[in-house]
């Protein structure tokens, strides 16, 4: 059993608690995340954040510093990460999610069994979010088109029975994402409902 200084000698540190947050963020990567998208990089990102915010906020909770400043050091660490890239709304809501979890269970003070209860509630409520209950599920992918003009909105209805046609999917909505004039080609977001087993994917 720990000491009086903790373990390894930080007062705030607690291995359940560790345990407890690892799984979390195990069952939201693994189970929840890629089970609807396929970006290694970014389920990388959310287990190290998971795991480092963890570890970070159990050092400041030992030293007595304020929960303001571990939001502080989150937002320096996500504009030092994303700041040259893109990122969804639904990829910047799960980053959202493990961190403020991570926050939780790093710092408060309250009984396991209590922190495991909102952990498992958070994990309901993010499956309840991303399941057909809500809304069904689409994958995209981007498609390289010739014919500018065929692109036009007018000719939308057009364009979505021919790449149905041409790539088999279950095409829903077209995006228009870059036009080359010269090359007389266009780049579209190919929104399309997925067969039943397959995976929704989106290339964003």
């Amino acid at each position: 059993m720990p000491g009086p200084e903790g373990w390894w000698g930080l007062q705030g540190f607690r291995p359940e608690m560790f345990a407890l947050n690892l799984a979390f963020v195990l069952a939201v990567t693994r189970g929840l995340y890629s089970r609807t998208q396929q970006k290694p990089d970014l389920l990388f990102s959310l287990l190290m954040f998971g795991v480092t915010i963890f570890l970070v906020v159990s050092v400041f909770a030992g030293a007595d510093l304020s929960i303001g400043f571990g939001f502080g050091l989150f937002a320096v660490f996500g504009i030092l990460r994303y700041r040259t890239g893109a990122i969804s709304t639904r990829d910047l809501t799960y980053l959202f999610v493990v961190v403020a979890t991570a926050m939780i269970n790093g710092l408060s003070a309250a009984p396991f069994g209590a922190l495991l209860q909102v952990n498992l509630a958070v994990l309901l409520a993010l499956a309840l979010a991303q399941s057909n209950f809500f809304a069904t599920p689409y994958s995209s992918l981007m498609v390289d088109y010739e014919h500018v003009a065929h692109t036009a909105q007018d000719h939308r209805p057009e364009l979505i029975a021919e790449l149905r046609r041409r790539t088999g999917l279950d095409v829903q909505q077209v995006q228009l994402v870059n036009l080359d004039y010269v090359r007389d080609m266009a780049r579209l977001r190919v929104i399309y409902r997925p067969v039943q087993g397959e995976r929704a994917y989106s290339d964003q």
